[in-house]
């Protein structure tokens, strides 16, 4: 019984955290993201990392703008595969609530260019590639305290080659943290 209570109210204090103002107008907030579905095998790795920052331009929305980058490499007995992407990606969020666990809403538009390598025993390629890409997406951050945050987005990308050879929309998750400046 004794642990059902202490249970209770840990439960009641975290619904109730204030929120220490941390959406509110003027904030400044830095952070990374990494996109969730990094892999490491013996024959394919990944790694993407998303740095940026956010202005409150009123309470609960921000302005922000992240320099995505990413590497992948995949390898099998005839073939080769690496990519490097880096890309710049103006968004917009909107908080919710007034409690530590903040839902969002946004929307993020990134342009990236690519740089690839392909090897196999026939090809032994490499070229350069442009892209743009729309995600809207809804997520969860969950404030510490008034400076540091954690947060999970979940997104649909829809991807759009420059050259318009082809379309790749995928769903994304990525995770991070935030760092309030101001």
């Amino acid at each position: 019984m004794k642990i059902h209570h202490t249970l209770t109210v840990l439960i009641a204090l975290l619904c109730s955290t204030i929120s220490y103002g941390q959406t509110e107008k003027g904030s400044i907030f830095v952070g990374g993201d990494s996109f969730l579905g990094m892999g490491f095998s013996s024959d394919y790795n990944s790694f993407s990392i998303s740095p940026g920052a956010h202005y409150f331009i009123i309470n609960n929305l921000s302005l922000g703008l992240s320099i995505p980058y990413s590497f992948s490499h995949s390898e099998t007995e005839t073939s080769e595969f690496t990519s490097n992407s880096i890309g710049l990606a103006p968004s917009i969020r909107y908080y919710f609530g007034e409690t530590a666990l903040k839902p969002y809403i946004g929307v993020e538009y990134g342009f990236y260019s690519y740089s690839n390598k392909v090897k196999t025993d026939l090809v032994n390629d490499k070229y350069n590639e442009n892209q743009s890409n729309l995600t809207p997406g809804a997520g969860l951050a969950y404030f510490f305290n008034d400076k540091f945050a954690v947060n999970f987005e979940l997104g649909y990308h829809f991807y759009k080659p420059f050259d318009g050879n082809s379309d790749n929309n995928a769903l994304r998750g990525r995770g991070g943290f935030i760092i309030k400046l101001k």
